[in-house]
């Protein structure tokens, strides 16, 4: 009894990259699932440790995820939605303080959103490393 079955390669072709694709599509709403979740602790964690002298500065962390198609990509982004938005980059480097030219003094820097950042990248290639890839 012989129970060769004959397939023709350009359907078993398509079969393969049918699957792929599923498999594909699978892994990126997983990913892109996990990156709206990491955005949001990151968010989160911010708006705990951003300075709050004065203002709604550290109260208007939002976190975004988006993907786009053509380029096969997802996008993560955390960034502060307020009035005071930017005042980012001057807290997180520090700057020169308001009467320079008297007495050259700068304001310290605050750092809290470079290690938050660092944590979320490195949380992210984990997952990856972790979940996707084994």
């Amino acid at each position: 009894m012989n129970m060769a079955v004959k397939i023709d390669m350009e359907t078993l072709a398509m079969e393969l990259m049918a699957s792929i694709d599923k498999y594909s599509e699978e892994v990126i709403e997983e990913l892109e699932e996990y990156m709206e979740v990491l955005g949001d602790q990151t968010a989160e964690m911010l708006e705990v440790i951003s300075p709050r002298r004065y203002g709604d500065y550290a109260e208007s962390w939002i976190s975004t995820v988006r993907r786009d198609e053509r380029k096969q990509r997802i996008y993560g982004t955390i960034y502060n939605s307020g009035f005071e938005h930017y005042l980012t980059w001057l807290l997180e480097l520090g700057h020169k303080a308001r009467n320079w030219e008297m007495n050259r003094r700068m304001v310290r820097a605050i750092p809290h959103i470079i290690p938050q950042e660092k944590e979320a990248r490195e949380a992210l290639a984990a997952y990856i490393e972790h979940e996707i890839l084994s």
